[in-house]
């Protein structure tokens, strides 16, 4: 955007420390809480959880047809505010396709999910993902303006009032439906909150809105839609049908189980790794004709991700089911067997997110739908595998572990490959 200034790899890590200090804050605070809901809800409600989230996940990207990914490429303030108000209106049309398609098809979906609970409020899942995925166009918004303070106050209150409303909704008894309530909560405030910055600009801003200039935007920024939505439909496939695969074949408390394990993963690695990505994006994507800075950016961020990573990964390879028993109680052992399966996975993944944006700079859009096909394609060769043999949920993530971790590997050469050679 026009205001855009100081790009260098030093803005990169003064972004990059002000998103560490909010995320860091929202990360302790799930952290700190987790114990506490580990033992106030039942293993499976963490599934009825991790389903619901993993399909408003899989529908929310799509909503806006990922202009919304366009924002920090906007060349002036008032074309990302023509752009914001095409990815609203989108964001809605779409949610009504989706609610008509799950008002006929939500039964069967649920069923195969072992998800019978959601059957009675099937209206939240595209509800839920309207929510987040005006979150999403508000945190690229934010991300475009360079507002990494407001972006990391969002993500405090969010966590704030998130685990507050899950421990007081579990400590109230309504253990069915608090962790799911919660989650909509906090995507809910974090929307609210950004959105005043949002309204600032309007106000200094808003006569650039014209309806001819909305279709400019929308002409000038069509590859997104015609690139990154069917590949975003791979990506949401990708990330969610592990979740969804183990959903389909255990029952729900082995599902909560395996969620838990994700999410107490995931926690501290991508405290670091999201607030890597989302400063790096936001940097790369204004030196992008320097491919010399790229690569010099993207090696300094690989390097401390790994540096972090690495020692990380190890321990919890070694003791998670042991810190597992303590923290959590003794009936989540098996997530912690589980985090200790899947301990490098989420390490490279969390390495190679950032690079994943280079394909958005460099207009390799096939790029990012190959990796994704193969990526999909191990993941449901995985499935059949333990459909066929009836492998126990141990058996089914190891080999799902080998897959994803050679996976990571994998791109993360061959995309620092790609800017050796670029520059």
């Amino acid at each position: 955007m026009a205001h855009y200034h100081d790009t260098s790899a030093n803005s990169l890590f003064k972004g990059m420390y002000s998103l560490f200090l909010g995320a860091g804050s929202a990360r302790i605070l799930g952290i700190m809480s987790m114990p506490v809901l580990s033992r106030v809800y039942e293993p499976e409600a963490f599934g009825l959880l991790a389903v619901f989230t993993a399909l408003t996940l899989q529908i929310m990207p799509v909503l806006s047809w990922r202009y919304a990914v366009a924002l920090p490429l906007t060349r002036s303030t008032g074309e990302a505010l023509n752009l914001v108000v095409l990815s609203f209106a989108l964001i809605f049309v779409s949610a009504l396709v989706v609610a008509v398609c799950l008002w006929f098809f939500s039964e069967n979906l649920l069923t195969w999910l072992k998800a019978e609970n959601l059957l009675s409020v099937w209206w939240l899942i595209p509800i839920g993902a309207v929510i987040m995925a005006a979150f999403d166009l508000l945190l690229f918004w934010s991300t475009g303006m360079r507002a990494y303070g407001k972006v990391a106050q969002a993500q405090f209150i969010m966590s704030c009032v998130g685990e507050s409303c899950k421990i007081g909704l579990g400590a109230i008894g309504w253990t069915s439906m608090g962790l799911l309530s919660g989650y909509l909560v906090s995507q809910i405030s974090g929307s609210m909150f950004l959105v005043r910055q949002l309204k600032y600009s309007f106000r200094h801003y808003g006569k650039a809105v014209r309806f001819s200039r909305i279709c400019v935007v929308a002409k000038r920024y069509l590859g997104f839609p015609l690139y990154r939505f069917p590949s975003q439909i791979l990506l949401g496939l990708a990330t969610q049908l592990p979740i969804l695969f183990i959903a389909a074949l255990y029952d729900p408390a082995t599902t909560g189980q395996f969620a838990l394990a994700m999410t107490a993963l995931s926690l501290p690695l991508n405290l670091i790794g999201r607030t890597m990505a989302q400063a790096y994006y936001g940097e790369v994507s204004n030196v992008r004709k320097d491919p010399k800075l790229v690569w010099e950016i993207s090696v300094s961020v690989q390097r401390r991700l790994i540096f972090l990573g690495i020692p990380f990964a190890i321990f919890l390879s070694l003791y998670a089911e042991s810190i597992f028993t303590i923290v959590f109680g003794d009936r989540w052992s098996m997530a912690g067997r589980f985090t200790e399966i899947f301990s490098f996975v989420l390490m490279f993944q969390v390495t190679s997110a950032p690079l994943l944006q280079i394909e958005n700079l460099m207009e390799k859009k096939m790029l990012f739908v190959c990796f994704n096909i193969f990526r999909i394609s191990g993941i449901v060769f995985v499935y059949y595998l333990g459909a066929y043999f009836d492998l126990s949920a141990t058996q089914f993530i190891t080999i799902l572990s080998y897959f994803l971790t050679a996976f990571y590997c994998a791109i993360t050469f061959y995309l620092m490959r790609m800017l050796w050679v670029a520059k």
